[in-house]
């Protein structure tokens, strides 16, 4: 059809319209984008809006376009030369190829699908306490509560509402007349209040103009019904409407209509004029503009809820009225005012304000602002939380399996089944009762768990327990031969049975089985099953039926087969003794069958391909005996058994990865099926479906036949393996594979119901599934539903390993340094620098953590100069760009192991730049050294700014490490009179760039008692003794230090007066306290030491020793 559609296109340049069978809209547009008004894609663009796009307008796509979704359109689709849609269309004009264009899914013109509707219908009937707390409630802080006088609101739960403000004449305790109050109080002696916090609003919803619907007017007194199926003006069985006047004295009624099975009913403009009467039954109404005259009624009947959602009222001057106490919920989406003096239970809500005067309401309000005039009364009834009630169910019976061949002998087996809405009622537990076209027979149970009165006369009823599961069989006892037709009736419902032949002779089958369920044969799609035939007749001495074992040697039989259900198969037909037989009577095949006594010698082969219940019938048109048999005799023999065959398994394949970023833009993937650290697949992903721009996987679940002994190839057919009458509602079973230990992630997949899709012809693709954690991902397949009986349940393939996943990037955060002198700055050589920060593995779109990134769960988290990654950090000045990368200390901190729950934490890490001999610096503010960091993980994932940034060279910049600079600690000099003390400065120093000066901001360097010596000797008691080699005399002077740590980078060291000359040297071990503060510039071997050891700074004391004239020489005056 396709291609001849194209054909015309291209050669006659005219519109082109699919059949009408494929022109049925889907039930759900709320995921489309919705364009108001016309739509046009320019010449050589793209677009993709999927699932696709709801145009209320005309759609025009240039040339050489490509528009990824399908297009539903009210207006004319055109597409351009050489453009593609690459779904359906749908047009509520006409559709037109231009040369060379292409339309790759389903197109139809003349359809106006229906707007999207999202209705908080759910928020009504689910627990809605926060939205409507009490009889009367805002949702706006600021609003206020106006009540006239005479104004009442009775039976509230505390008399204080949600509302910013009360205004009015509302009750004051003060102006009571003889203790009474007035009646627009919360009741006798109570004043009415306000509260907080607002109440909760209802979500937004917006009503569209469907522009679409059926359009009528009535007048003089005319009645209607609409959503029924009783008119015979088709019109009136619609549920979506554009336009309805209700004129003069007529009356429309709107029937029960189910919303849990997505039925609404749609109006974009409602009209009740005077005297005229609109009811309304259970179900959701969903009406653009409501307009209500004088004297006109809308009346809520019948059972059950009715939700009436309004987006504009045009006037509401006539009567509500709710005859049958159903709960009404009436939602507006703009102001609502009512003047009537009937009274009504109902729950109100309105988006603005809510105005009632003389009305009395017994339910609730919500509302921005609420305005209670004279003599209206809110009776508080708690309306909130109601049930959709649906229509009566629709109840039918089947006879799925029956053999439509009996015996006059013995009891024929009548298997039923309960439907509710085609489907089997598992929940059945009524009556039905049974009687033949004949009024002839007996009946008694076969499996049933009921109970059974047989009336006599073909007549029975039998009570369904709710262990029969909805399906029992029973049997009938019917002793004359000839046609017999079964009628069940019950539940509203009356169903004959196909019809049923009584003969005196039948060749009763029987199959093997792979399983028996509940009297269901259940056998395997290209699995080889037997057949055994025996040969049964009525004894015409006893009247009992037996085996009729003069029916001996070699038989013609006929054989075919029928369909159950699917009632139409698309497979291949069923073989017996391998080759195919005919579909009905008519079209038998003949198989020759050995008998011996009665009963085929060896089993017969049947073997049917494909899936789905099937009937396979034999008959021998000789009968039993000789001369052939006389039809109008019932000699001949018949006999015919069912079997379910199942597909072998759902197997899940062809996984194919797509991987979408700026540089792989969809490329395919083909699934590795890792199981623990091997290859990556794609990465872990959120995905937003509106517009998938992440890695997604797909797969195909086909239901299999049994490929293991396929002597026929009906496994390299045109179906392969798969079986393509199967269908049944799948859903996907998630499993964590790998880390064994880890924690499953989440699948998501753009369907209305979790991952449970409807699988037909024996197969379904799953499109643009993600999965949002690290790992190996198993999936199976499993059926939502039992097929064709209760409990036969399909088998789930070997769990399908999907993966291995792996995180999209890694991110750094809460990088901070401090530096080792309080918190102000950190000298060169010294690994004090406490550094702290976290990497963290994320998957793509979005900020999900993957917390199966972990090392101790057997992940291969990025290692460090291995296969699995590479680690490195660097450091470089700012400004003059010196690297000191190869300077820092640690050479290596970075440990796999640290990866835990998708995170690493660096914490309290001690961190500084090697020492040189030469001075520089200093790196302060205006060129500070800058930290980077590179990580790069086995799948290429790797340190990044944030998901769509990255570093240059993949080197990091996490921030700088604080000011450093080159120290150099000085130890002074002295001399003074021996009588008194002698101090000497020990002073830190920086290089400032060009020399040393003094480092101010050292407050942190210490230096005790313990790390000095000195020449002559300290002793423990701190004292050194000096000498005067003239006077050959000594004194002793005490060696103490006034502060420490430094105070503005100095300290003193205090000599005491020895009364006597001498002079000494003292060293300062500076290797086990600061070693950063030596340097070539001041480094001396310390008293004692040894080699070329130089850990000391030193100083030198001269008692007796004074600077004078250089031209006097003083008496005593020595010279060094």
């Amino acid at each position: 059809m396709r291609l001849f559609q194209k054909l015309i296109v291209i050669l006659f340049l005219i519109p082109i319209t699919a059949f009408a069978a494929e022109c049925d809209p889907p039930d759900d547009l709320n995921s489309y984008v919705v364009v108001n008004g016309n739509y046009t894609l320019d010449n050589n663009n793209t677009d993709i809006a999927y699932p696709g796009m709801y145009v209320k307008g005309d759609v025009t796509i240039g040339n050489k376009a490509i528009f990824t979704g399908s297009i539903y359109a009210t207006g004319n689709v055109i597409i351009g030369n050489k453009s593609k849609v690459t779904e359906d269309v749908w047009s509520g004009g006409t559709i037109t190829l231009k040369p060379n264009a292409d339309i790759l899914g389903v197109t139809c013109e003349n359809v106006k699908p229906e707007p999207p509707i999202d209705l908080p219908v759910d928020e009504l009937i689910g627990q809605c306490t926060d939205i409507f707390p009490d009889a009367v409630q805002s949702y706006n802080s600021t609003s206020e509560l106006f009540m006239q006088n005479t104004a009442q609101i009775l039976d509230s739960k505390t008399n204080l509402f949600p509302f910013g403000s009360i205004a009015g004449y509302y009750y004051d305790p003060d102006t009571a007349t003889n203790g009474n109050p007035p009646p627009n109080s919360c009741g006798a002696g109570v004043s009415c209040g306000v509260t907080s916090p607002p109440s909760q609003e209802l979500s937004d919803f917006s009503i569209v103009e469907n522009n679409n619907g059926v359009s009528f007017s009535l007048w003089n007194s005319q009645v209607i019904e609409l959503g029924g199926t009783g008119e015979s003006d088709t019109k009136y069985n619609a549920t979506i409407f554009e336009n309805i006047i209700a004129g003069s004295s007529s009356e429309i009624t709107f029937l029960p209509l189910d919303y849990d099975a997505g039925l609404l009913y749609q109006v974009d403009s409602l009209t009740v004029q005077e005297t005229a009467t609109v009811k309304l039954s259970a179900g959701v109404y969903a009406i653009h503009t409501l307009k209500l005259d004088p004297t006109a009624r809308i009346e809520v009947i019948g059972d059950g809820d009715v939700f009436l959602f309004v987006e504009n009222i045009q006037a509401l001057n006539g009567q509500l009225i709710n005859s049958n106490s159903s709960r009404w919920f009436f939602i507006v989406n703009s102001n609502l005012t009512i003047h009537a003096s009937n009274s009504i239970d109902a729950l109100l809500y309105s988006s603005g304000d809510i105005t009632l005067s003389g009305f009395t309401l017994n339910g609730q309000i919500a509302a921005a602002n609420v305005f209670l005039g004279g003599n209206t009364i809110i009776n508080y009834e708690s309306i909130c939380g109601g049930e959709i009630t649906p229509p009566n169910n629709n109840y039918s019976f089947s006879f799925d399996g029956l053999d439509q061949n009996g015996l006059t002998c013995s009891a024929q087996t009548i298997p039923i089944k309960v439907l509710l809405d085609a489907n089997v009622d598992t929940d059945y537990s009524s009556a039905i009762s049974l009687s033949t076209s004949t009024n002839l027979g007996d009946w008694s149970i076969g499996d049933g768990q009921g109970s059974l009165t047989n009336n006599g006369n073909g007549k029975a009823e039998y009570n369904f327990s709710a262990s029969d599961n909805g399906t029992v069989n029973l049997a009938l006892f019917h002793p004359d031969a000839g046609d017999v037709v079964v009628t069940v009736a019950g539940s509203g419902a009356t169903i004959d049975s196909p019809i049923i032949t009584f003969r005196p002779f039948k060749l009763q089958a029987a199959l093997s089985c792979e399983k028996d369920i509940n009297g269901d044969c259940i056998n395997i799609a290209n699995r080889p099953f037997s057949l055994t035939l025996t040969a049964i007749g009525e004894d015409t001495t006893t009247g009992q039926c037996q085996v009729v074992e003069g029916y001996t040697g070699t038989k013609e039989l006929q054989f075919w087969s029928s369909y159950v259900s699917p009632t139409t198969p698309v497979g291949v037909d069923v073989e017996v003794e391998g080759d195919p037989v005919g579909k009905s009577a008519n079209a038998a095949t003949l198989v020759d069958v050995a008998f011996s006594s009665g009963v085929s010698s060896t089993p017969i082969a049947i073997n049917y391909p494909d899936t789905g219940q099937i009937q396979i019938h034999a008959r021998d048109d000789a009968g039993v005996g000789s001369p052939p048999a006389d039809a109008n005799q019932n000699d001949e023999l018949q006999g015919s058994t069912s079997t379910i065959v199942n597909p072998l398994e759902l197997q899940i394949s062809d996984v194919t990865g797509y991987k979408r970023d700026a540089i792989s833009a969809g490329t395919s993937i083909t699934n590795p099926e890792t199981s623990d650290v091997g290859s990556g697949f794609i990465r872990s992903s959120n995905v937003d479906y509106s517009a998938v721009a992440v890695d997604t996987f797909d797969l195909t679940v086909t239901a299999v036949k049994d490929c293991t002994n396929d002597s026929k190839g009906h496994c390299n057919g045109t179906y392969g393996t798969r079986t393509p009458s199967f269908s049944s509602t799948i859903n996907l079973q998630p499993s964590l594979v790998f880390p064994s230990s880890g924690t499953l992630g989440n699948l998501q997949y753009n369907g209305t119901d979790g991952y449970k899709v409807d699988l037909t012809s024996g197969e379904f693709v799953y499109q643009n599934l993600a999965y949002d954690e690290v790992g190996t991902l198993g999936l199976i397949a499993k059926t939502e539903n039992d097929y064709l009986v209760a409990n036969n349940e399909i088998e789930s393939s070997a769990i399908k390993s999907i993966g291995r996943f792996y995180p999209d990037y890694l991110a750094f955060n809460g990088f901070n340094v401090t530096p080792a002198c309080n918190s102000d700055y950190t000298y060169i050589g010294q690994q004090d620098i406490e550094v702290n920060y976290s990497m963290i593995a994320y998957a793509q779109g979005g900020q999900k953590i993957t917390v199966n990134y972990d090392y101790n769960l057997g992940y291969p988290v990025a290692a460090k100069d291995t296969a699995s990654g590479s680690f490195s950090d660097q450091a470089n000045t700012d400004q003059t760009l010196l690297s000191l990368s190869d300077r820092l200390l640690p050479a290596d901190y970075y440990q796999a192991s640290s990866w835990i729950a998708g995170q690493h934490d660096i914490t309290g890490l001690k961190m500084g730049i090697a020492k040189t001999t030469s001075p520089e610096g200093p790196y302060f503010s205006a060129d500070k050294v800058n930290y980077f960091i590179q990580l790069t993980g086995k799948d290429g994932e790797k340190i990044q700014m944030d998901s769509t940034t990255t570093c240059a060279a993949d080197s990091c910049f996490l921030g700088d490490l604080g000011d450093l600079a080159y120290g150099r600690l000085q130890a002074g000099s002295g001399h003074g009179s021996e009588f008194q003390a002698i101090r000497t400065d020990v002073q830190a120093t920086y290089y400032d760039g060009t020399r040393f000066v003094n480092f101010t901001r050292d407050v942190c360097t210490a230096i005790n008692l313990s790390q000095v010596t000195s020449d002559p000797v300290k002793n423990a008691s701190n004292d050194i003794q000096v000498s005067d080699p003239i006077s050959n005399t000594s004194g002793t002077t005490k060696l103490s230090i006034i502060n420490s740590p430094l105070i503005a980078g100095k300290s003193q060291f205090n000599f005491s007066a020895p009364d006597n000359r001498g002079e000494l040297d003292y060293f300062i071990n500076l290797e086990t306290v600061a070693p950063w503060l030596l340097d070539p510039g001041n480094a001396v071997t310390c008293s004692g030491e040894s080699g070329t050891l130089k850990d000391c700074i030193s100083g030198h004391v001269a008692f007796g020793l004074f600077r004078g004239n250089d031209r006097i020489i003083y008496r005593l005056q020595t010279f060094n």
